[in-house]
């Protein structure tokens, strides 16, 4: 059962990854255990949800996929190095 448990910072990068479709089935399953036994992160989830739904419904203008591709890359670089310098 305990592979099935996570902590709640887990569950928040889990659930923002999921609003943007970037979490795996076994993420998402491991998320719902979670929500089930915590009401704070289920709380939270629910928020996130409504925000996204929001934001998607207004005319706010966002960075298109390729500017939002060289972002994750650099980030991803900047992690790596950071790793290495630790």
């Amino acid at each position: 059962m305990s592979k099935f448990l996570m902590s709640c910072r887990q569950a928040t990068t889990i659930c923002n990854k999921s609003q943007y479709s970037e979490s795996s089935f076994w993420e998402r399953f491991r998320l719902k255990i979670h929500l089930i036994v915590c009401a704070h992160c289920k709380d939270r989830t629910e928020q996130n949800h409504k925000l996204t739904q929001t934001i998607k419904k207004s005319n706010i203008v966002c960075l298109d996929a390729s500017t939002k591709q060289d972002m994750r890359e650099n980030l991803k670089r900047e992690m790596e190095n950071t790793r290495l310098l630790s």
